[in-house]
């Protein structure tokens, strides 16, 4: 009896609790990560941790209010991938934005993430384990000028959205010819995908497989 195969398997964490301290360990390594890019202990660096904090508490907030409300109950994972949004998209943006900023990228980021993964990945059918894309693809125009001196659209400079749209097409089309040609010489050589076996172990009566 077969009663499993990798195309039908659900891909969870196998275990909770390491999920959360790792997304603990994360959250506290992103403060050197965003902090650390001042070069310097200065007002900038403690704004740019501020919003980062403010940015992924947000986003956790936010997801668990979406599962709350879709689902019925928030879970933890969920509220990981909250979390983890808001790190992502605050991080460009950490040392230009203030709180107000950091608290609609946290909203706006998560419902964008959350609507990625939720109805996107399951409509287009990509391979997506870790949910990358739902979270770092589709999740700096609220610079302030009074922290880095320089304005966003929000502070009267238009032109700073222009060049944030040059800069993730350039980015975008950059990941895209890379990751093709490297997908393309894996899949020639080593194949892309991981081939279905299956290895029957007769236990007593019954037969189970595993992978």
């Amino acid at each position: 009896m077969i009663i499993g195969s990798i195309k039908n398997k659900k891909l969870l964490p196998h275990n909770l609790g390491y999920s959360s301290f790792g997304a603990a360990f994360l959250w506290f390594g992103w403060m050197g990560f965003n902090g650390g890019s001042a070069l310097s202990a200065s007002g900038l660096t403690a704004s740019a941790l501020l919003v980062s904090n403010v940015a992924a508490a947000v986003g956790f907030i936010t997801w668990v209010c979406i599962d709350a409300m879709k689902e019925g109950r928030p879970t933890i994972l969920d509220a990981i991938s909250g979390a983890i949004a808001g790190l992502i998209r605050i991080t460009p943006a950490a040392g230009f934005v203030d709180i107000g900023g950091a608290i609609v990228i946290g909203i706006g980021v998560s419902i964008v993430s959350y609507l990625a993964i939720t109805y996107l990945k399951p409509k287009l059918g990509y391979d997506d384990a870790l949910d990358v894309f739902g979270i770092h693809g589709m999740s700096g125009i609220f610079a302030v000028p009074a922290i880095n001196g320089i304005a966003g659209l929000f502070y009267g400079n238009p032109w700073q959205v222009i060049v944030q749209i040059i800069a993730v097409i350039a980015t975008i089309i950059y990941a895209l010819v890379l990751t093709f040609v490297i997908a393309k010489v894996i899949d020639k050589t080593i194949g892309l995908r991981v081939k279905e076996e299956f290895i029957r172990i007769k236990t007593g009566e019954n037969d189970r497989t595993v992978i």
